[in-house]
């Protein structure tokens, strides 16, 4: 698959998932598609707003996802203006991706306080066995070989 293709899979999935978001402003930015592109349905080559524009060509390519001729140029079109919306500050990280760190956040806590118990167990478990082995110091330390005689 095309590096183009998988970012605009992922730039809508994203979206999908919350993770982005396209702001407000962009419905007050104007745009006009380049006349000279000759795949742009005509209703994309008057004055949009960049919300339009995104909103629309994300659209073109959602319906064209399955047809193999034209799946490329639609992606390269769609990026353009994904590119474009990037470029004017239009996208977002949305709440998907600031709970996903919260819960990262918390699992991390959540892991490390895991990690402080356990070092307090091995250093207990420690302690304890150079308590046992003062009571025995005369067995040795047992290393697991068996000798033969």
């Amino acid at each position: 698959m095309s590096k183009i293709i998988d970012k605009v899979e992922t730039f809508i999935q994203r979206l999908q998932d919350m993770e982005y978001i396209i702001a407000p402003e962009a419905a007050q930015l104007w745009f006009w598609a380049p006349p000279s592109v000759p795949k742009v349905p005509l209703i994309y080559k008057e004055k949009k707003t960049l919300s339009d524009y995104l909103a629309g060509m994300i659209s073109l390519y959602e319906e064209n996802r399955d047809n193999e001729k034209k799946k490329l140029d639609y992606a390269q079109m769609c990026l353009s203006w994904i590119n474009r919306a990037f470029a004017c500050g239009v996208i977002r990280e949305g709440k998907g991706l600031i709970s996903k760190n919260k819960k990262l956040v918390r699992d991390n806590k959540r892991l490390r306080e895991h990690l402080d118990e356990c070092n307090k167990r091995c250093q207990k478990l420690e302690e304890e066995m150079k308590r046992i082995h003062g009571l025995f110091p005369d067995t040795g330390t047992f290393t697991g070989d068996v000798q033969d005689e």
